[in-house]
């Protein structure tokens, strides 16, 4: 029976790179995520620093599991008729005042979630913090905050990865351009929703960080065995060995060898 514990996770992580088949993607997140995770996403009244949230949703992972969260944020209203209109409509249709919790309580929350130094990230998160820090300032909360101060935004993730990967990029870029670029496609994502921003950064993070951008050349595939001993992978040849990458967050070795001219 395979274990869903972490540890276990691990074990069949393992038992998988000795039989020659590389390890999940969850496997080796688990693994390599010891600090928590806390992908997050806030809908505002506007961009202004004192303009007001109105909904909030966040993922945290820790060890391979996620737990989700999403709330609405009692507001004034009023402030969001200055919002363009497509964002004017979607505040107008989605957000339910019956369902909206105090600042208090939805920053109560938060904190929990983001306990233990959780990294936020998300796509410019410091717009976000900024929101998160002035409603715990309101509400009385003056000492450190439980969220870890290095934030992880995942478009400046995504140009350092395409750059390293020879890629010419000069500001301003385009958050859709670069999430195509890793292999995520935006329209999939409910984007400017809080949970669907959430789950779109997530993505990005994952290609970004475990998977890199899918092939077009999907069917050219070629077996390779790596000078680590354990572990035979089968990567695309029109790409950087991401396989290799999640072996070497298993052995804890660096890879050393050559994948089509790259040094991983």
């Amino acid at each position: 029976m395979t274990e869903t514990t972490w540890a276990g996770r691990i074990r069949d992580s393992i038992e998988r790179m000795v039989n020659g088949n590389p390890p999940t993607t969850s496997a080796a997140t688990a693994i390599a995520e010891t600090a928590p995770l806390l992908f997050l996403d806030t809908e505002t009244t506007g961009l202004d620093h004192d303009d007001e949230v109105w909904e909030i949703a966040a993922i945290r992972r820790e060890r391979g599991l996620e737990t989700p969260f999403h709330t609405f944020v009692m507001h004034d209203t009023s402030r969001a008729a200055a919002l363009p209109e497509s964002f004017r409509l979607d505040h107008a249709t989605r957000f339910d005042p019956a369902a909206a919790v105090t600042t208090r309580t939805a920053i109560g929350q938060i904190n929990h979630l983001a306990r233990g130094g959780a990294h936020i990230v998300g796509a410019v998160p410091d717009f976000d913090v900024r929101h998160l820090a002035r409603m715990r300032r309101t509400n009385g909360m003056n000492g450190p905050a439980p969220w870890h101060y290095h934030l992880i935004d995942v478009e400046n993730l995504a140009v350092g990865w395409l750059a390293g990967r020879g890629w010419t990029l000069t500001p301003p870029w385009h958050s859709g351009d670069l999430s195509r670029a890793v292999g995520v496609e935006p329209t999939d994502y409910a984007r400017h929703t809080a949970m669907g921003d959430v789950r779109w950064a997530m993505a990005i993070y994952d290609a970004v960080m475990y998977g890199g951008p899918t092939c077009p050349e999907v069917d050219q595939w070629e077996p390779v065995t790596q000078l680590h001993e354990h572990y035979t992978s089968t990567y695309c040849m029109h790409g950087a060995c991401d396989d290799c990458r999640l072996s070497c967050k298993i052995c804890g070795t660096s890879c050393l060898h050559q994948c089509h001219g790259d040094t991983l």
